[in-house]
């Protein structure tokens, strides 16, 4: 009997938006102050985020399944 499938979307969401605040204000914290950093920042933080979840997604399921 392993984990149930409702936990592991919880424990998936849970670990999906802390990536997703962690960059975010990292890229937003040494964002260039104008408004082509902010928009640049904003690119890169989404780019970044996508990525980072899905590696993640791939070593939250090969763990918890």
């Amino acid at each position: 009997m392993g984990i149930p499938e409702t936990a592991i979307g919880v424990y998936k969401a849970l670990v999906f938006g802390m990536v997703v605040m962690w960059v975010c204000c990292y890229k937003g914290y040494h964002a260039a102050r104008m408004a082509t950093g902010v928009s640049r920042a904003t690119t890169d933080a989404v780019v970044l985020s996508s990525v980072l979840i899905l590696a993640w997604d791939y070593f939250l399921t090969s763990i918890l399944l």
